[in-house]
């Protein structure tokens, strides 16, 4: 019996396959919160433009809308 050889792997391989898979998973989490905190960087970016814009917008708007109560 003890001529058969196990199937499973011997500590040494567990372990090397164990320190590559949690390499991968770690740089591939990595890439993931970096590749969100260029997103959340650009959006508000993008966000503090449109506040802007829409500052610039808003009275117009409110203009109008006071015009057609009144009219009313």
């Amino acid at each position: 019996m003890s001529d058969i050889k196990s199937k499973l792997p011997d500590l040494k391989e567990l372990a090397s396959m164990t320190s590559k898979l949690y390499k991968d998973i770690k740089a591939s989490v990595g890439q993931i919160v970096q590749d969100y905190k260029d997103v959340r960087v650009q959006s508000e970016v993008d966000g503090s433009q449109a506040e802007e814009i829409k500052k610039t917008e808003e009275p117009k708007v409110n203009e109008k809308s006071k015009a057609e109560d009144k009219k009313q």
